[in-house]
């Protein structure tokens, strides 16, 4: 019995054999793609070789600068400096006085002068009491002493005879051995009690026509000084008695201003005596005078006395000829009348500091330090020693050289080292075009001469 066989279809004929001829073409395929893949990552890697061989170093590369900071800077110059002591006070009479009757009466006369606000001279009559009563006392007074000289010259005839009589006594009494016994009454007989009595008398009479005239002379009333009138009491009159207010005057050669300065700035004032010429004090009145208008004073002493609030020490300032009297006689320029009571300003020179540097206030930084731009322009932070400061200026003694540029401006965050440029420096420069930089405020414009002197 043969097997049967399934018969071939078509499908079966066309699929290849493992062993046919399209093998050989398959394996080459392979190879051709491990080769072409071979060669790119050849060349990749060549590519990247070649890419960091050409690459710069770490480390190579320089670091940008820093930018510089424009400010601006003054050179300030060793020199002598007098400080101005600024101060406020209230103007008062350095003499004033309340007249007062010292007799009784009635006001006879008023001079037409005696009116507030009008200046009067020494020896000037102001007012007249009705004298007629004095005159009379005086009259008596007179007759009083010529009675008590009457008397006493005849007291003086008595003891001329009286002593002509003890030494005819005593003669006699020698004449027969004998010896005087008169001894303590001596006195008697040569009448001296009666001579002294007779001499006061005379002494007494003198002394009431003294004050009988001393009266007559207080019913007139005269100025005893030049002088200002402030007040008057009474009017044509008026009956007035002894210690009644008649005027109030004040003088009018000097006046004074105790002026307030902080008790902190009393170091610098130079009020010691020994025939020095005194600090001279400019007086201005803000508001009143016109602008630039001063009075020239002087400083007197310092009141040993401090303000209870604000620990103030007072000034004692004087000024010379407050109404401007002696400049009626000349015409052209007339220095302005001061006003009692005014409350004035009062600039005081201090003492002169000799070889210091002169800073503006705002140039003084944190901690007593200044910035200064140094050789390598670089912000150097210089401490530096205050001598003396104010609203006006500060006083280096010590930390600055001359030379040295100090920063005027302001910066939001200075390091020491950081760099610095200047205007001048940023002209003179050549450059593609100005750099971006952060610019510090420079507030008001600064000079090399520094801030303005006094003195």
């Amino acid at each position: 019995m043969t097997p049967e066989t399934e018969p071939m279809t078509e499908s079966d004929e066309t699929l290849p054999s493992p062993h046919s001829a399209d093998g050989p073409r398959s394996r080459r395929a392979y190879i051709i793609q491990g080769l072409v893949a071979l060669l790119v990552l050849v060349v990749a890697v060549f590519i990247a070789r070649s890419f960091l061989q050409t690459a710069p170093i770490a480390g190579s590369r320089p670091t940008p600068e820093r930018e510089a900071r424009l400010v601006d800077v003054a050179v300030p110059q060793l020199q002598d400096y007098q400080p101005i002591i600024t101060g406020w006070g209230t103007l008062i009479p350095s003499r004033s006085l309340s007249i007062q009757a010292q007799v009784s009466g009635a006001v006879e006369a008023l001079s037409p002068r005696l009116e507030p606000g009008v200046t009067v001279e020494a020896g000037e009559q102001l007012l007249k009491l009705e004298d007629l009563s004095y005159l009379s006392a005086v009259t008596q007074a007179e007759s009083a002493l010529a009675e008590a000289e009457a008397n006493l010259a005849l007291e003086q005839g008595q003891q001329a005879i009286a002593r002509r009589e003890f030494e005819l006594l005593t003669e006699d009494a020698s004449a027969r051995g004998g010896q005087s016994s008169l001894g303590e009454a001596e006195n008697l007989v040569l009448r001296r009690p009666q001579l002294r009595i007779a001499r006061a008398a005379v002494e007494a009479a003198e002394a009431r026509l003294a004050e009988a005239r001393l009266d007559l002379e207080r019913a007139t009333v005269k100025a005893p000084f030049d002088a200002l009138v402030t007040g008057r009491s009474v009017a044509l009159g008026s009956q007035v008695s002894t210690s009644t207010e008649l005027a109030r005057l004040v003088g009018v050669k000097t006046w004074w201003i105790e002026v307030l300065v902080g008790a902190d700035r009393l170091g610098w004032l130079d009020t010691s005596p020994g025939g020095r010429e005194p600090a001279q004090v400019q007086l201005s009145h803000p508001g009143v005078w016109r602008p630039g208008e001063t009075r020239p004073g002087y400083v007197v002493r310092v009141l040993q006395e401090l303000e209870a609030e604000g620990n103030l020490a007072r000034v004692l300032v004087a000024v010379d000829d407050p109404l401007a009297l002696q400049e009626e006689a000349f015409p052209g320029k007339r220095e302005p009348q001061l006003l009692l009571g005014s409350f004035m300003r009062a600039d005081i020179e201090g003492r002169r500091f000799s070889d210091v540097f002169v800073l503006e206030p705002r140039w003084l930084r944190e901690g007593n330090s200044v910035w200064v731009m140094n050789d390598d322009d670089a912000l150097e932070i210089r401490p530096v020693e205050v001598l003396y400061r104010d609203d006006n200026a500060v006083l280096i003694s010590a930390g600055l050289d001359a030379g040295d540029r100090v920063i005027t401006s302001r910066l939001s965050t200075p390091a020491e080292g950081m760099p610095l440029r200047t205007e001048a420096h940023t002209d003179s420069a050549a450059s593609d075009g100005p750099p971006s930089v952060d610019r510090a405020d420079s507030g008001a414009e600064a000079t090399d001469a520094g801030v303005r002197a006094h003195g």
